[in-house]
């Protein structure tokens, strides 16, 4: 799979003698109930891109779905699909396999937001770990998933991009372990999302696949000084603009553009 020219640093950090908590982790076997329900098969280790996927609405365990159960913790699955397509319910489009999650299907792309944060202190810096993998057409090429971890607080939002496979044709699948510095964008009470990139929500391009899977998920927070300062965003460095496509422009005039500072990455209207 061809990197992205947005890709983000890929993270691997020392902590000096500071204070580090999770503010955040789930592995989801806790889901393993459900995925023994109409039992749900593991892609990824299996390397089989046709093993079972329920949709989150179909296994129940006393009459609760997993898609409830998920409610029920405070996760969110935002959805979008392509105008060619009539609009799914999110359970509908999002499958559970054992015990991670998968995302999408041809012409729905579809993602997932933790529940808020909590006990984050003021200037704490933040990072959040997972591992993913994107999915395989059949036995041969992947679907050029490329995605995005989003931090929102009230009406405000920062984007940062996550690292992306570089398949070959034929390869096996395998977990990425990603960690992506959000710096100090996380407060208590931030919701935080990955989906895919803003080009691919949704593709412009009908017929297309950008489906994925995710597990093991970790928000760290870490106060004091630490290497994350060494390689933070410097202020000072020149702005490179992207149109929503993900092309680079010389010189942006009026429009919608993505703008990255370092490993910072933005949406601006000029």
């Amino acid at each position: 799979m061809k990197k992205s020219l947005l890709t983000a640093t890929l993270m691997a950090f020392a902590m000096c003698a500071n204070a580090q908590t999770v503010v955040f982790e789930d592995d989801f076997e806790w889901l393993e109930p459900w995925s023994s329900q109409k039992p749900a098969g593991q892609t990824v280790e299996e390397n089989n891109p046709d093993a079972t996927a329920q949709q989150l609405g179909t296994n129940k365990v006393e009459d609760v779905s997993t898609y409830d159960a998920l409610l029920a913790k405070g996760y969110e699955f935002p959805i979008c699909c392509h105008t060619s397509k009539s609009p799914r319910e999110a359970k509908a489009q999002v499958y559970l396999q054992r015990n991670y999650i998968k995302f999408g299907l041809t012409d729905y792309f579809s993602g997932i937001t933790l529940p808020a944060m909590t006990e984050i202190a003021d200037g704490a810096k933040t990072t959040i770990a997972f591992d993913w993998c994107s999915m395989r057409r059949g036995a041969t090429a992947w679907d050029p998933t490329a995605l995005v971890v989003i931090v929102k607080n009230g009406d405000t939002e920062e984007q940062f991009l996550v690292p992306t496979h570089e398949y070959t044709d034929g390869e096996e699948y395998a977990w990425l372990p990603v960690t992506v510095d959000l710096g100090t964008s996380v407060k208590t009470g931030s919701r935080i999302t990955v989906r895919n990139i803003d080009s691919q929500w949704p593709s412009e391009t009908a017929g297309e696949k950008c489906r994925w899977f995710i597990d093991n998920v970790k928000v760290t927070a870490t106060t004091g000084t630490t290497a994350v300062d060494n390689i933070a965003v410097d202020a000072a460095a020149p702005a490179e603009y992207y149109n929503l496509q993900g092309v680079r422009i010389a010189e942006p005039e009026n429009g919608m553009y993505i703008v990255r500072k370092g490993n910072r990455v933005s949406k601006v209207i000029k």
